[in-house]
């Protein structure tokens, strides 16, 4: 007998693209803050600038990938010294009756690519671009093909920060990095206990508003996102293990509410605990 199949959550994914293209800006570009009602990837190629998300306002630079997502106000600007060359892309999802996947994910709203990243990020926007632009029915599908790509490296991109900072903390040692460390794996370490920004700040010996924005400048993320997104892989491998109920999983991932825990699972994976487990049974298996 086998289980049931486990649910896509990129099944009958549609996406409309808005806009697709190379923008060499000019010196008196700017962008006043507005809402957008679309999903869009900000790349820049050169130049440098700022960027306002729902008012945090961040620098950008060369190398710069940033995530926008529907009812975010955005805002950018540069340098009119060193204006800013950018890829930037605009889409919709459609999935008819059911969630957008997309809003599952704490996209972090500025990745900074190392040179190696960069090569990749810009071929696949060339590619997206050109496709785009051609407007025949081939490139109007591989330019989807692209737009999903470019997600899905930034996915890796999000969930590779952490071994990033840890790998260049032990090469330097001390400063800003170190101390960031530090405090991933004191994380890591206590997944099971109430921890809060002000606990993860006095563990970095930092201020909590500036632990927060050193966390945001490095991981991409909140401290929270970050510590949720560990609580979530760490209870999908617990969950594997027949000899563990769910409270008991509840507990070692830091909820003292099992509905509160099967809640943020849920919404993380879009399967409630026990669903979850069900479809890691073996098929082959009685």
């Amino acid at each position: 007998m086998s289980s049931a199949p486990r649910p896509d959550p990129w099944g009958a994914l549609g996406v409309e693209l808005r806009y697709a293209d190379c923008f060499p800006c000019r010196p008196e570009w700017k962008i006043e803050p507005h809402l957008i009602e679309h999903y869009g990837l900000f790349y820049v190629l050169r130049g440098k600038g700022w960027i306002d998300l729902d008012g945090q306002r961040l620098e950008m630079q060369a190398g710069d990938l940033f995530c926008t997502r529907p009812g975010m106000r955005v805002g950018a600007g540069h340098d009119p010294n060193d204006a800013v060359t950018v890829f930037s892309t605009g889409f919709v999802i459609n999935r008819a009756g059911a969630a957008d996947p997309f809003q599952r994910f704490d996209w972090p709203a500025r990745i900074r690519l190392s040179p190696e990243r960069r090569r990749r990020f810009q071929a696949l926007f060339m590619e997206l671009t050109n496709e785009h632009n051609a407007q025949t029915l081939a490139g109007g599908l591989a330019a989807r093909g692209a737009i999903f790509m470019l997600y899905a490296e930034a996915l890796r991109l999000s969930a590779d920060s952490s071994l990033e900072i840890t790998r260049r903390a032990a090469q330097k040692g001390g400063g800003e990095e170190s101390r960031l460390a530090g405090v991933l794996e004191f994380i890591d370490r206590n997944l099971a206990k109430p921890l809060t920004l002000a606990v993860l700040a006095r563990e970095a010996h930092l201020s909590p508003v500036y632990f927060a924005a050193l966390f945001r400048k490095l991981m991409y993320r909140t401290p929270m996102s970050y510590l949720r997104q560990r609580r979530m892989e760490l209870a999908r491998m617990l969950l594997a293990s027949p000899e563990k109920n769910v409270e008991a999983v509840a507990r070692e991932v830091g909820f003292a509410d099992p509905f509160h825990f099967s809640r943020v699972f849920r919404r993380a994976t879009g399967l409630a605990p026990s669903a979850y487990r069900e479809q890691l049974k073996n098929p082959f298996l009685p």
